[in-house]
């Protein structure tokens, strides 16, 4: 058991250690090495943009065309760059026509007309019929869905 100090040697300790402890708080705040030391904040650089990957599509619309047929990784990555590449450009240019038209958002009309700017001729042509198999698709499921009305809950009959 340490000895016992006079509270006046105690409280001149006290009062000297809360002073030490004031002074290294704020120098530990002004360089950080002195003290104590207090947490480090993240840092504010630059935010790592996702990348985009479409791997996924690309070998299921190689298995739907050609199921016999593999891809190498180098291949793939070639061919993500390509769709990355082509999806980065349409949408630059249907900005462009948005701005052009005064307009915020980006809609069908702009997207189609960036697309006849960007893709060449027959591959535009695959692409703005399949475009519009796809939305005629969806928009006659959504009105089958919408057809078949509410689902009724518990305890309602019909």
């Amino acid at each position: 058991m340490p000895p016992r100090r006079k509270k006046k040697a105690a409280a001149a300790a006290a009062a000297a250690a809360a002073a030490a402890a004031a002074a290294g708080k704020a120098a530990a705040g002004k360089d950080g090495k002195a003290g104590i030391m207090t947490p480090k904040k993240p840092k504010k650089g630059k935010k790592k943009i996702p990348l985009m990957k479409y791997r996924v599509y690309i070998r299921r619309v190689l298995t739907q065309v050609r199921p016999e047929l593999g891809i190498s990784s180098k291949s793939m990555l070639i061919m993500n760059n390509f769709v990355v590449h082509n999806f980065q450009n349409i949408a630059k240019e249907a900005s462009i026509l948005a701005q052009y038209s005064k307009k915020k958002t980006i809609t069908v009309k702009e997207l189609k007309a960036a697309v006849k700017l960007v893709l060449p001729h027959q591959l535009l042509e695959y692409a703005d019929r399949d475009g519009d198999r796809a939305v005629h698709n969806f928009e006659s499921e959504t009105s089958k869905k919408n057809s078949q009305g509410r689902k009724r809950g518990r305890g309602q009959q019909t």
